[in-house]
């Protein structure tokens, strides 16, 4: 395959895409680690800057997909476009490209799993914790109950008015 200006962008745009796969993951691993180290503050910083990836993430795929039907492999997956553009250095270049971007997608989804685990068995611990201390949990839980006044409960004549 004669290589394009086109071909050429692409490749620089995959490059760019899987360098910002390569944050995700270290995005991830530091979000495991603040659950694994209940850094509070550490996770909550993650949490948005996940938001904010994943936006990014959103428009770089829908860049690469309007790339890839501009060059006219509209619908296609990466098998195709490599076996279009042939073998030699151009195909070996698609190929290396889509097995790193392929493997980080498989590792974020790994450590993104890790996290979801590990702030499920902090919630259980949570849970088993309160539900076996001697919370008085109408003062020191919120719930409908929780902080009403006697002069606001169902028997006050505020109520009745109302």
């Amino acid at each position: 395959m004669f290589v394009t200006k086109e071909y050429s962008d692409y490749i620089s745009f995959l490059e760019k895409y899987r360098d910002e796969l390569v944050l995700v993951l270290s995005n991830e691993r530091e979000k495991h680690q603040a659950l694994m180290d209940s850094d509070i503050e550490r996770l909550e910083a993650m949490l948005q800057f996940q938001q904010a990836e994943t936006m990014k993430l959103k428009s770089f795929e829908h860049k690469r997909l309007s790339m890839q039907e501009d060059m006219g492999f509209k619908d296609c997956g990466a098998k195709e476009i490599i076996e279009a553009v042939g073998g030699g250095e151009p195909g070996d270049r698609l190929r290396e490209l889509f097995d790193q971007m392929s493997d980080l997608a498989v590792r974020i989804k790994h450590q993104n799993a890790l996290a979801i685990e590990r702030a499920n068995e902090n919630l259980r611990m949570l849970d088993t914790i309160l539900k076996s201390s001697d919370f008085d949990t109408g003062n020191n839980v919120y719930g409908p109950e929780s902080g009403r006044s006697p002069k606001y409960s169902k028997e006050s004549a505020f109520e009745k008015m109302v």
